[in-house]
């Protein structure tokens, strides 16, 4: 009997307790919590009041939060540009001549036909224990409401120590008719970042006062802008925009903890080693379709898949908060990830 008892007591901690990273589906949200530990890492968010879907807010391990919080969450002293830049997503400029990149509410209903929206079909896989994963089916479609795209993503959500993983895997599928992604400097997996995680500019910029308004300013104030970038070439700062890379780092310091995102492309992928668009604004992304602006003209890529083929991208990103990772930390991760997935 006290066996039984044992074994149900071990089945309930087990349930309760035993899951590192849980995942919580909530349908009347549209949303799944990512929780490591009983705490936010963060929310997968699928409701039509997004274009795409996308993970918003990002947290550290500390508790930092490590997205811009405009459009969704405003906070003071951020800027207000590029509404369509929220949280983590992935997405393209160019589709068949279709704007995935740019669409956001800030589009007047009059020009909304050049844009596209990728909308969740349903989510395939939720599951929860050391590593947590997501897997779900979505549409890219035009004004006609037109499949242009089938999208197949997983996700998986890890951490060790401190240091925690996003792995995706998106597989695109041309739906119903062949599909050109025209190079365009506007794709491809992306992150906004918050102030601190800036590079420093003197570029006259708006940010938000306290009230959450608009205000502009000539001279910008630096003091909390820590940012820097620094890619697997040895490349840093503001230079890194355009290079190819295995990956690129951010990193910057949010209330004393030293952060560190990275992004990680992979060997499989199209254009590999990847264009990056890491913009000193705050935008760091992976972009392996467009070549044309990298390159000054020099090259240019227009990927084409046929109807009824599929592509398949993978990307590896890390979030850390403490001490800075080294570049040996990350490429030993790119050696792992290549490896291994």
């Amino acid at each position: 009997m006290r066996l039984v008892v044992v074994i149900v007591l071990l089945n309930i901690f087990q349930t309760c307790f035993g899951q590192k990273i849980k995942l919580q589906d909530d349908p009347n949200k549209q949303q799944v919590k990512v929780l490591v530990s009983g705490e936010i890492f963060t929310v997968f968010r699928y409701s039509s009041d997004y274009e795409k879907p996308i993970l918003y807010p990002v947290k550290t391990a500390n508790g930092n939060t490590i997205t811009r919080g405009f459009p969704i969450d405003t906070r003071k002293n951020e800027r207000i540009d590029h509404p369509h830049q929220v949280g983590v997503w992935f997405n393209y400029g160019d589709v068949s001549g279709i704007d995935f990149w740019n669409n956001s509410k800030a589009i007047p209903s009059e020009r909304k036909g050049k844009y596209g929206r990728i909308t969740l079909k349903k989510l395939l896989k939720v599951t929860s224990g050391e590593s947590g994963e997501l897997k779900y089916e979505a549409y890219w479609t035009d004004k006609n409401n037109t499949k242009l795209l089938r999208e197949e993503t997983s996700m998986v959500f890890s951490e060790k120590g401190k240091i925690r993983f996003i792995d995706r895997i998106t597989k695109l599928t041309a739906e119903s008719q062949d599909i050109f992604f025209n190079d365009s400097k506007e794709g491809l997996f992306g992150i906004r970042v918050r102030r601190e995680l800036e590079l420093p500019s003197l570029k006259p910029a708006t940010f938000t006062n306290d009230l959450g308004l608009p205000n502009t300013f000539k001279k910008i104030d630096n003091e909390i802008v820590t940012g820097n970038y620094i890619s697997s070439e040895g490349l840093q700062g503001n230079n890194v925009w355009s290079c190819r890379a295995k990956w690129v780092m951010l990193q910057g310091d949010i209330q004393g903890n030293g952060i560190t995102i990275a992004i990680i492309d992979h060997p499989d992928n199209v254009g590999y080693p990847t264009h990056w668009m890491a913009r000193g604004y705050g935008l760091f992304a992976a972009n392996p379709l467009g070549q044309k602006v990298f390159t000054k003209g020099k090259k240019e890529l227009n990927f084409k898949l046929m109807q009824g083929e599929s592509v398949v991208f993978k990307y590896r990103m890390i979030i850390h908060s403490g001490k800075h990772l080294s570049t040996k930390e990350i490429e030993n991760s790119f050696l792992d990830f290549a490896s291994e997935i």
